[in-house]
Order: structure tokens, then C-alpha cells, then sequence
């Protein structure tokens, strides 16, 4: 049977994450230091390039000095929703995207590969 104060204590500390989730990129967005670093800028102008192409670039499209040589932008999946963000509402929504990413990490991974190796091999045995 299930423990209903265990339930409640659970709930509880859902709240300040999910307030943090809502303040941290309202207070990051609106710094006008945090993307000061040109590699943000160059995840969204790849992604960009990813959603108006329809393809992931094999070269270089935007460097003076490389421009035209092999590359593999292994980062492509976060660089097209960097760009999908930003074109929703700009640099607020990309700061709001890290924290929410980051703030789903937890449930991914909520049993550890010991606990799913136990679990199987219980009910191997049972069967």
C-alpha cells in the first residue's frame, strides 16, 4: 500500500523546482551578459541553417577561415531547438530551455541501471 505522507512530501518539493524553472530563465533572459559568448550565437545561426535547409551541414557555412571545409556540428538536435526557440521568442526562450532541460534530467533517469538490473533478474526467477 502506498504511503500518502510519502505522496505529500513528494508534491511538496515539486514546487520550488517548478518556481525555479519559471524564474531562473525570466532572470537569465532578460541579462544582457549571458549571451554575450558568440557560442550561443553560433548554435542558433546552425540550427538556423538546419531548420531553413532541411539538412545537417557537412561544411562549414559561416567561419572566414573555414568556410567551405568538412565539419560535423555534433550538437545539431540542441542546436535546431536553440534556433526553434529563439525564433518563438528569442533569447528569453533559449534561456528558458536549458533550465527546463535540465530540469527533466531527473526524471530520465529516476532508476539506476542496478535497480533495473535487480528488477530483472527477479522476475526471471519468479518466472
Amino acid at each position: 500500500m502506498a504511503d500518502p505522507t510519502a505522496a505529500r512530501e513528494r508534491s511538496g518539493s515539486i514546487v520550488p523546482l517548478f518556481l525555479a524553472v519559471l524564474v531562473i530563465p525570466a532572470v537569465l533572459g532578460s541579462s544582457q551578459m549571458i549571451f554575450n559568448d558568440g557560442d550561443v550565437s553560433w548554435h542558433i545561426a546552425t540550427g538556423q541553417w538546419i531548420i531553413d535547409h532541411r539538412a545537417i551541414p557537412h561544411t562549414d557555412p559561416f567561419s572566414f577561415t573555414w568556410f567551405g571545409k568538412p565539419w560535423v556540428p555534433i550538437e545539431w538536435l540542441a542546436e535546431v531547438l536553440y534556433a526553434a526557440a529563439y525564433r518563438l521568442a528569442g533569447y528569453g526562450a533559449v534561456a528558458a530551455l536549458v533550465p527546463a532541460a535540465l530540469s527533466s534530467l531527473p526524471s530520465m533517469g529516476s532508476r539506476s541501471p542496478s535497480a533495473a538490473a535487480r528488477s530483472s533478474t527477479t522476475s526471471r526467477r519468479a518466472g
